[in-house]
């Protein structure tokens, strides 16, 4: 990974890391894990995290849409708060698959209170080392991520930003 500069309209370094277990994806700027073990999200994002040098982490899937000001609202929130807080959560707009397949309407998730299947990882930026205590609860499956941030909010204060930062698609 490297340093790259981002056209949004932040004023910080950001480091983008894309993993992948599929082998359908280019490799192009892609980290191809050796392991495919063909699980949800937790699981790549416990194996990509040797990668990853930041202070702050957001984890994005292929349905996600992050708003141009996602970066500067969610780690401007985080900025100057103590160790009890872990991560900052944010509200997003969710278009679907799940609704279409049960026919509801898109829906606004605030991701709170952080609850299994209640919160979506785009909503989410958590801090280095609350991450790296608590870890990735990858062994879940579907609702992986919702079980580790349920760990984190255990363990961790949170801020709610309460601002639609995001799509998921």
């Amino acid at each position: 990974t490297g340093v790259q500069t981002c056209a949004l309209p932040i004023c910080f370094p950001v480091t983008i890391v894309v993993a992948t277990t599929s082998k359908k994806e280019p490799k192009r700027h892609f980290y191809e894990l050796e392991e495919n073990n063909a699980d949800y999200g937790a699981s790549v994002r416990k194996l990509a995290m040797p990668w990853l040098k930041g202070k702050y982490f957001a984890f994005l899937d292929d349905d996600n849409i992050m708003f141009p000001e996602f970066l500067e609202e969610m780690v401007g929130a985080l900025e100057g708060t103590g160790p009890e807080v872990g991560f900052a959560v944010c509200q997003i707009v969710h278009l679907g698959p799940l609704q279409a397949w049960v026919g509801q309407p898109p829906q606004i998730l605030s991701g709170w209170p952080i609850v299994v299947g209640g919160i979506d990882t785009l909503q989410v930026v958590v801090k280095r080392e609350a991450i790296e205590k608590v870890g990735w609860v990858a062994e879940k499956g579907f609702y992986s991520d919702g079980y580790t941030y349920e760990a984190l909010s255990k363990e961790f204060r949170h801020i709610r930003v309460e601002k639609v930062l995001g799509v998921h698609i």
